[in-house]
């Protein structure tokens, strides 16, 4: 017996180390019984298939039963065939994602051999055994008929499950944040949504809010596992089309139900390519089928508003354009025109202007069976997306978040960006079972239905967004024309200073004219400047190419020093309206962009994910054994360069090429004087210098030269005759971007300080991409052939690791389902040695330390705490200690505030090296490997049958999901830390897991043969969640970054009721009652307190997303056909017939904001004033909101063929979602608890403001508008009209 369980256990184990689960998979377990006598019926061949195609098979043990697994989630049909009774086929067995579907069989015993099978239809039980997590699985033929078609509207359904009807598909399960979800798609994990995936493609999706299984990991919230559907054993497919309206082209005009112009174009095929064959050549079963489905979407705007959208006029936008400037009536200088609108020339349109979104995907999967016990599928999607403006919905906030393009709406909508983006997944599972239980030796009593799935999965998302019209030509974003520098020198009379000589001394170069030819490539942008020019005097070139302008209207009469200053004085010309090239036109009124600003961007995303996961598993007596594993690697890129300074700013790659174009000859050559008399000179001899060379010679990174400079010489010969290390003035805003390139930088020009235009991790600085994995020792020390620093970042590489083993075992009813999972993540990358010091540092137990402590520290205090002294150079005394984040004074009592170890020039750690201490001199000495964190999880959950119509259920779940906010080393935050904004949010390389700890305990009462409720109760604590934090007194300055700080609570109550259908009716519906505390609502909440100084204040108050209340219905009724119609009948046509409705009905509480004590000008795309809090934080709430989706639907079947043998079905339906066109408010301004007024125009404080504007009601109309913010509302009205042909 020894050797017996022995061998059983080096087999188990020889079988489970290939074993993550097939995520998705589920089984049908039943018994098979004579239906007279009820006795069970051994070796009973029990055939499992799905649309014609046999999947797998058993035989039944002595007692019956049997249990055959893994099942993709989908739908079934159970064969069963035994010598002396009927055949018997049960239709229609639903197998959800992860559970086990319970279904007996009872027999006819029969004398007579049949080869008919008796077809019963299975029912899904109201009251599941397997009920071990809480949730709701939806099959596709049920999303057909229900008026949302996402997989988001479907998740929306579920109690506890929470979303604003924004557009943004974002989820909180349960209380918690929105990225602690996982989607998965055929056990592939999906790091995006999955809402573009073909709904033809959609077996099932299963939606898990608790009591989630130990094969899920990496997640805090919720599972949404989403099966496709797989092949057949004869061909088939649909079409389908949806539309809302037509869109004209050219007039942009809109012709349908609705102004949104939804377009839907779906189709599916399926079936056999290769079948196994008989002796006589006949088809038996097919060995290779496919399933393949596609979609084309298009939509004008896919997040349109109830209060519409104002833009200015087409023929006021083209005169806006045309003629951008005027002088400014109450100042000197310039004004936009755009600041004169009135509400006659603006119009408010239902659509926003150039946002249309095109999506494309396609689904495949390729079934293999390659044998008896061994399965093989291939399969994938591709997605493709094409948007205008809208990338994400985020794009359309409320105007003053980083990216919104909110501000263009009025007169820059044709300036959105173009975002394209490609998702791909891909995957391999190949699946072998073993021991079918028809052997009747003693082992198949000990170990049965052992299986093994291997699965390969690889995902990439690559997106890319940019200026449409010049793409990757970035020179060309921001280019104004050729500006022409007309120069003098100036003279003083005084003493040379190298000769001591006196006369007319050479003092500078001063321009005394810019002149200027527009360019076509930003015609918009080049309008501002000649208009400026038009303003101000200049005419143009004659035919000689001489300088045509008005001296008296270029002059500024203010300071007659400055020859031509408003044609010559770039400062002057630009404060006063005039754009150079790379410069961005400011803001109307601080409010609305101008519709000459171009996007400004040139992004590339590209993210890489390798799977490969596998599971073993066995019924070993009673109990269901699971044993798997995953490895996953991430490879994250990305790409970004700003072109083009910012409205009002100074950066960009035109100002970076004028910074450092001329920088080595900006000195005269003192030594080298041309000697003349000079016509209005008189008296003496002037002394003209050259321009003085700082950099002769071949270039090296040490020069006064830049690299920039050293390439346009050398690649430009044209513009430097002497050569790339001459002294030729170059003329840069006369340069054609044909002549430059952003690969003449340098790494560190292009940084300039922290403040460059690119960041990247995965491309160089340039853009390409890199092909190895720089280390950080390379980022601190490649050098290339000049020897400038090339600052290589390497990709982002994560490695993520898990392992569980899971016991799922039944006595008779009772559903136990015991789990330990076991994470570890390596961030791949280095992190801090020490987030305080940037410097190695002496330690207590050193000799320098000791010394200064005359011998001995305080008795608590370690040999390896941080010294702090009295000066970092010359240091005397101990001031305090520090242990990781502890902090100690000189007597090692223990400080909350280390602002007592500062000393008057600010805190001084006892460094190695005390000559570096500035952020520049940072090397790869401050930084160590990040230590993989590994954590472990068990899950426990049960189910327990109090009676067959009563079940008590629950589960205890530990979970942790990696950091996915600022978890990505970026050395540049730490070499640039003291030349950057403080308040900049740097990323933690070293952040640790998030944690939740989940207790749910439910009862599910049977009330009648077709309907039961469901109560459950449900606490989670979050634990260890990032947010923003300061780090104070750190050296060698303080900075902001994320930490593992936050945490909250969930109490909740779930009411659920299901009505199965009851003659024409079903009714699925819930109530749920939460409370969603917390410290932060997501990672950046405390940012305001955290750069005001309170950065230890953590109080727990309602999350911003805690939907106290929550009530959700899914009302169906529709008529069925034949005999079973019960409808109304006129002329003898049953009119109704095969005729449905579909009803989604949500009703949720308000969501919390703050409220604030002051207006703070929110139209504005900078806020002014200060946003005090008034009341507790959340202490507010938004109303109510109630929303009615609905689909009427009816299915025709038409026959065709020539003798009509064949048929198709046909469905046309009628989608409205949001029937009653509810303006339910999502977001108000804090001042006012009002979605349209921030309370700016009526407050006291800024009256003087508004009456200092050059028209006041122009402002006032302006603002107002801005106010009317449509993402402060739900969804409008949608209409669209389907027709679904399948054959």
């Amino acid at each position: 017996m020894l050797k017996k369980y022995f061998a059983l256990i080096i087999t188990t184990i020889a079988l489970f180390t290939i074993g993550h689960a097939q995520t998705g998979s589920g089984g049908i377990k039943g018994k098979v019984l004579d239906q007279e006598t009820g006795e069970a019926l051994p070796f009973v061949n029990v055939v499992v298939e799905q649309k014609g195609r046999i999947v797998t098979g058993a035989s039944t043990d002595f007692d019956g039963k049997f249990f055959i697994k893994p099942l993709a989630a989908g739908t079934y049909d159970i064969k069963v065939k035994f010598v002396g009774y009927a055949p018997l086929q049960k239709s229609g067995v639903i197998v959800n994602s992860d559970k086990i579907t319970f279904a007996d069989m009872s027999m006819k015993s029969s004398a007579v051999e049949m080869d008919v099978y008796e077809v019963v239809s299975y029912k899904v039980p109201l009251i599941s055994k397997d009920n071990t997590s809480s949730g709701s699985t939806i099959g596709g033929e049920d999303m057909d008929k229900m008026a949302t078609r996402s997989v988001a509207g479907i998740a929306e359904q579920v109690g506890g499950v929470v979303s604003a009807d924004d557009g943004n598909s974002s989820l909180n399960f349960r209380g918690a944040r929105s990225d602690a979800n996982y989607y998965f798609i055929d056990g592939i994990k999906v790091r995006a949504s999955a809402n573009s995936l073909p709904q033809a493609a959609i077996e099932q999706v299963s939606v898990t809010t608790g009591g989630i299984p130990a094969q899920y990991g990496d997640v805090t919230g919720g599972v949404i596992s989403i099966t496709t559907k797989g092949a057949a054993s004869s061909y088939g497919g649909s079409v389908e089309y949806v539309t809302s309206g037509f869109r004209n082209r050219e007039t942009q005009k809109v012709i349908g139900l609705d102004p949104y112009a939804y377009n839907l174009v779906e189709f599916s095929a399926y079936g056999p390519i290769l079948w196994k064959k008989d002796s006589a050549k006949k088809k038996e079963s097919p060995i290779l089928g496919f399933f393949l489905s596609g979609n084309f979407n298009y939509v004008a705007d896919p997040r349109p508003s109830h209060v519409g959208y104002w833009k200015a006029k087409d023929g006021v936008r083209d005169e806006l354009i045309d003629d951008p400037l005027r002088y400014n009536p109450s100042g000197d200088g310039t004004t936009h025109n755009g600041e004169f609108l009135r509400m006659n020339e603006i119009e408010n349109v239902r659509t926003k202007p150039n946002a249309q979104q095109y999506n494309s995907s396609i689904q495949g999967k390729f079934d293999i069976n390659t044998s008896k016990n061994t399965n093989l599928t291939i399969g994938g999607n591709l997605t493709y997306n094409n948007n205008k403006g809208v990338g994400n919905n985020s794009f359309y906030g409320d105007g003053t978040g980083s990216g919104s393009l909110y501000p263009k709406a009025l007169m820059n909508w044709d300036n959105n960006p173009r975002r394209v983006s490609y998702d791909s997944r891909g995957f391999v599972r190949f699946t072998q079972r073993f021991n079918d239980g028809s052997s009747s030796d003693e082992n198949s009593s000990v170990i049965k239905n052992a299986f093994y799935t291997v699965q390969f999965d690889y995902s990439n998302s690559s997106r890319r967004t940019f200026n449409e019209k010049h793409k990757d030509d970035i020179w060309r974003y921001g280019y104004v024309g050729e500006f022409q520098s007309f120069e003098n020198k100036t003279y003083r009379l005084e003493t040379d200073s190298a000769f001591q000589r006196q006369g007319w001394i050479h003092q500078t170069w001063e321009d005394t004219l810019v002149g200027f030819t527009p360019s076509d490539d930003n015609v918009a942008l080049a309008n501002y400047t000649s208009r400026y020019y038009d303003l101000f005097g200049w005419q143009g070139y004659d035919g000689e190419g001489n300088p045509v302008f008005d001296p008296t209207l270029a002059a500024d009469p203010n300071d007659p020093t400055r020859t031509n200053k408003f044609l010559s004085d770039r400062t002057t010309m630009q404060t006063n309206g005039a754009l150079f090239n790379g410069d961005s036109p400011r803001e109307i009124l601080g409010i609305w962009e101008s519709p000459a600003d171009q996007y400004n961007g040139n992004a590339r995303l590209n993210q890489n994910q390798y799977r490969l996961s596998a599971s073993g598993s066995a019924d070993i007596g009673d109990h269901n054994i699971l044993i798997g594993f995953e490895y996953e690697q991430r490879i994250d890129r990305q790409y970004n360069v700003s072109p083009a300074a910012s409205p009002g700013g100074t950066n960009g790659l035109w100002a970076l090429g004028r910074l450092y174009t001329n920088s080595h000859i900006e000195q005269k050559d003192v030594l080298n004087p041309v000697i003349d008399f000079i016509p209005g000179f008189e008296g003496a001899p002037s002394y003209t210098y050259p321009r003085l060379n700082s950099a002769p010679g071949e270039y090296t990174a040490q020069d006064a030269q830049s690299f920039f400079d050293y390439n346009l010489r050398k690649e430009n010969p044209d513009l430097a005759p002497l050569g790339a290390d001459g002294n030729d003035y170059i003329d840069f805003d006369n340069i054609n971007p044909d002549q430059l390139s952003i690969d003449y930088f340098a790494a560190d020009e292009l940084l300039n300080n922290g403040n460059g235009v690119v960041s990247y991790f995965g491309y160089d600085v340039y853009g390409n991409k890199t092909a190895d994995n720089p280390t950080i020792d390379d980022f601190f020390q490649a050098e290339d052939q000049f020897g400038n620093k090339t600052r290589p970042i390497g990709a982002f590489r994560p490695i993520y690791i898990a392992g569980y083993i899971q016991d799922k075992f039944a006595f008779d009813d009772l559903v136990f389902n015991v789990g330990l999972r076991v994470d570890r993540y390596d961030a791949n990358q280095k992190v801090l040695s020490d987030p305080f010091v940037f410097f190695p540092t002496v330690k207590a137990g050193e000799d320098q330390a000791l010394e200064l402590a005359d011998g001995a520290h305080p008795e608590n205090i370690g040999e390896d705490f941080v010294v702090y002294v009295d000066d970092i150079n010359q240091p005397t005394s101990i001031q305090g200690y520090r242990d990781g984040s502890t902090w100690y004074n000189k007597e090692g009592v223990e400080i909350a505030n280390p602002d007592a170890l500062a000393t008057s020039s600010g805190i001084a750690p006892l460094l190695v090296d005390p000559e570096r201490t500035r952020s520049g001199e940072i090397n790869s000495d401050a930084f160590e490997d990040y230590a993989p964190q590994t954590n472990f999880m068990p899950r426990i959950a049960f189910s327990f049958p109090i009676s067959d119509e009563a079940l008590f259920f629950a589960h205890y779940d530990i979970l942790t999901k990696r950091p996915t906010t600022g978890d990505r080393l970026n050395p540049t935050d730490y070499l640039f830390l003291e030349s950057t904004n403080g308040q900049s949010v740097r990323n933690n390389p070293n952040l640790q897991a998030e944690k939740t700890i989940d207790y749910e305990a439910g009862f599910q009462q049977k009330l009648t043969n077709s309907s039961s409720i469901k109560i459950s109760t449900f606490y989670r604590e979050f634990r260890d969640q990032v947010q923003v934090i300061r780090v104070k007194q750190a050296f060698p300055r303080e900075y902001t970054t994320y930490g593992n700080v936050d945490f909250g609570t969930v109490k909740g109550l779930t009411f659920a009721y299901d009505l199965r259908r009851t003659g024409n009716i079903s009714v699925r519906g819930s109530y749920s009652i939460q409370f969603a505390e917390g410290t932060g609502s997501s990672a950046t909440t405390a940012a305001a307190l955290v750069n005001a100084g309170f950065d230890n204040l953590k109080v727990t108050s309602p999350l911003n997303f805690d939907q106290r209340h929550t009530i959700q219905a899914v009302i169906d009724y529709r008529y069925a056909d034949g005999k079973d119609y019960n409808g109304p009948i006129i002329a003898g046509k049953q009119i109704l017939a095969n005729t449905g409705a579909n009803l989604t009905m949500l009703t949720n509480s308000g969501r919390p904001f703050n409220g604030q004590s002051e207006s703070t000008g929110n139209a504005f795309t900078t806020n002014v004033g200060n946003a005090f809090l008034d009341g507790t934080i959340n202490g507010n709430n938004v109303p109510w909101s109630f929303k009615v989706d609905a689909r009427i639907d009816k299915d025709f079947q038409i026959k065709v063929g020539k003798d009509k043998a064949k048929s198709l079905d046909m469905t046309v339906y009628l989608q409205i979602l949001n029937v009653l066109n509810n303006q339910n408010i999502l977001n108000v301004y804090r001042f006012t608890a009002d979605p349209l007024d921030d309370g700016y125009l009526a407050d006291a404080r800024w009256q003087g403001d508004i009456a200092a504007q050059n028209d006041t009601q122009s402002f006032q109309e302006l603002y107002r508008i801005k106010n009317a913010v449509g993402s402060n509302f739900n969804l409008p009205r949608r209409f669209r009209l389907g027709l679904r042909v399948a054959f």
